[in-house]
């Protein structure tokens, strides 16, 4: 029996995972079936090039794709610098400098593991003002009983959205310890929960109650995919925009206040 570390379970794995038959994924790649047969059984080591041709359809995440290269003799793709590396100085101030352009409106970095990594000073300070500022997984402090939920008027629906985003992530990705922790703790909270639905059918927005105020924002993301960094190439940009006037007034009033305390 073959060894399930080969280059060539991984590809058997990840084919079967994107609902590939081998004949399928041999007539859409253009290679021979029995080839491909060869290569998933290891009989046949496969060139660097066909890993990286079979992965335009199979898609492996950075780290199995890495991995593939490897075990069949290659160099992988995909580093992982420290945050210190000379060459990811620049990347870090691009993300320094989009977040911080974002001001007086929230935003933050997230990790693959949904991670808060990065904040500008808006985002600091609603942290805080819903108790949530010193917990780095936004959503194991979403879950927790020690969050008051009150904060968030359409908490649920919060929820649901989160439940889902990291499903379909997790699942594309192949099923990570952590997110399918997180994934479990979210469907935990919507136990016999009725989602109702969004007051909005264009935008589903996050609202906030804080210091009486009824607050609505929407949120943007941006991903680095061009990054060829393991943990940069994972990232999400999340930034945060005002959906009335109250909230806009309310994140420029808290922006001048932190501007005077400096």
């Amino acid at each position: 029996m073959k060894n399930d570390n080969e280059c060539g379970a991984i590809l058997r794995e990840w084919r079967k995972k994107r609902r590939y038959s081998q004949l399928q994924l041999a007539v859409d790649a253009d290679v021979s079936s029995k080839h491909l047969s060869f290569i998933e059984t290891g009989r046949a080591t496969p060139s660097r090039n066909m890993i990286l041709h079979l992965q335009l359809f199979l898609e492996l995440p950075r780290l199995e794709l890495n991995r593939a290269l490897r075990l069949a003799g290659h160099t992988p793709i995909y580093q992982q610098l420290s945050e210190q590396h000379e060459e990811l100085k620049p990347i870090y101030q691009a993300i320094d400098r989009i977040i911080e352009k974002q001001m007086p409106y929230p935003a933050f970095v997230l990790d693959h593991q949904w991670n808060v990594v990065r904040g500008n000073a808006a985002m600091i300070n609603l942290l805080t003002k819903v108790g949530l500022l010193g917990s780095s997984s936004i959503v194991d402090a979403l879950v927790s009983p020690n969050f008051d939920r009150r904060f968030i008027n359409n908490y649920y629906e919060v929820i649901n959205l989160l439940a889902h985003r990291i499903k379909s992530e997790n699942s594309h990705n192949g099923g990570d310890p952590k997110l399918t922790e997180l994934e479990h703790k979210l469907l935990a909270v919507l136990q016999d929960q009725s989602i109702a639905p969004a007051d909005n059918g264009i935008i589903l927005n996050m609202k906030f109650n804080i210091d009486g105020q009824a607050l609505s924002v929407f949120s943007t993301i941006t991903e680095l995919g061009a990054v060829q960094d393991l943990a940069i190439g994972c990232f999400k940009i999340e930034l945060m925009f005002p959906l009335d006037d109250v909230t806009e007034r309310y994140f420029a009033k808290e922006n001048q206040i932190t501007n005077q305390n400096k």
